[in-house]
C-alpha cells in the first residue's frame, strides 16, 4: 500500500438526504433544525450550530447565505445602472455580445457579472485619481485665500449637487466597492468586515425598494451585531467556519480559497447530479 507523503484535509462540506415535505413547511424546518442541533452536539459537544437560511433564533446562529446576498446586490447595482450606457461599453469593446452584457444587469451568471463590475470599479478608481487631480487643481486655481479652500470631501459634496453624472457615477463606484468588501469578507472569512459590508449595503437595498432583503437583512444585521451577547461561546469555534466553507482543489491538498456556505452547498449539489 502506498503512504500519504504529507497530511491532507479532509472536506466539510456534505450533502443532507432531501427531504419528501416542502421545505417551507413549519414541520420540515423544525425536524431540520433539531437534526442540524443533534448532529453538531455529537461531532463537538458545547459548539453553538450555524445554519444558512433567512431568519434568527435565540438557540441558534442563522444566517443568510452570502451567495444570495451578492446575488440581490449585483441585482441592485445592476438596476441602477440600465439605460445608462453601462453595457454598450463591453459591446463597443468587442469583449462581450449585447446579449452577455445585458444579462450583467439581472446577474444571471454571478461570476461573469462580478468580472464586470471588478472592471468599472478599477476603471472609476482612475476616474478617482482624476478626481484627485481635478481637486489639486481646484485648491492650486482658486482665488480666496488658503483657509476657504474646500476639503476633497466638501468639494465632492459640491460636485455632485452641481454635476448630475458625477452624482450618479459616484453612487455606483461606491456600491461596486461596496459589494466587492461583501465578496471579499467571504474570501477572507473576515466576520469583522462581513459586518461592516451589511451594514453599507443595507441602505442600497432599501433605496431599490428590495423589501425582502432590506427587511431581513436588517434583522440579521441586528443579530450579528449582538452575537457576543446572545452567544457568549460562539468565539470559542473559529469565525472563518461562521462564514465560509473551506475550497480545496480535486486532488489537492492546497489551500485554494473559502467560499460562501450556500455556494459551496450548491456547487456539491451539481457534483452530486454528475
Amino acid at each position: 500500500m502506498q503512504k500519504r507523503g504529507q497530511p491532507f484535509k479532509v472536506s466539510i462540506t456534505s450533502l443532507l438526504p432531501l427531504l419528501r415535505d416542502e421545505a417551507h413547511s413549519i414541520a420540515t424546518v423544525k425536524h431540520v433544525l433539531e437534526k442540524i442541533k443533534e448532529t453538531v452536539q455529537f461531532l463537538n459537544p458545547g459548539q453553538t450550530p450555524v445554519v444558512a437560511a433567512e431568519y434568527g433564533e435565540d438557540k441558534v446562529v442563522m444566517m443568510f447565505g452570502g451567495l444570495h446576498i451578492e446575488m440581490a446586490a449585483l441585482k441592485s447595482v445592476g438596476s441602477l445602472l440600465k439605460d445608462s450606457g453601462w453595457t454598450s461599453a463591453p459591446v463597443e469593446a468587442g469583449v462581450a455580445s449585447s446579449g452577455t452584457a445585458e444579462s450583467h444587469l439581472s446577474a444571471s451568471n454571478v461570476t461573469k457579472t462580478r468580472q464586470a463590475h471588478q472592471i468599472t470599479a478599477c476603471y472609476s478608481c482612475c476616474l478617482y485619481r482624476q478626481r484627485k487631480a481635478a481637486y489639486n487643481r481646484y485648491g492650486r486655481d482658486a482665488s480666496q485665500s488658503p483657509q476657504d479652500v474646500l476639503d476633497f470631501e466638501e468639494w465632492c459634496k459640491k460636485r455632485r449637487l452641481e454635476s448630475p453624472q458625477f452624482a450618479f457615477w459616484d453612487l455606483v463606484l461606491a456600491l461596486e466597492l461596496t459589494i466587492l468588501t461583501l465578496i471579499r469578507s467571504f474570501r477572507e472569512a473576515d466576520f469583522c468586515l462581513y459586518r461592516e459590508a451589511l451594514a453599507e449595503l443595507l441602505p442600497y437595498f432599501f433605496a431599490n425598494n428590495n423589501v425582502n432583503y432590506a427587511r431581513w437583512l436588517s434583522i440579521h444585521l441586528r443579530d450579528m451585531m449582538t452575537i457576543d451577547q446572545q452567544h457568549p461561546k460562539w468565539q470559542e469555534s473559529s469565525s472563518k467556519d461562521i462564514l465560509s466553507c473551506t475550497n480545496l482543489a480535486n486532488n489537492s491538498h492546497q489551500l485554494q480559497s473559502t467560499k460562501p456556505t450556500n455556494k459551496t452547498m450548491q456547487s456539491s449539489r451539481m457534483m452530486e447530479e454528475r
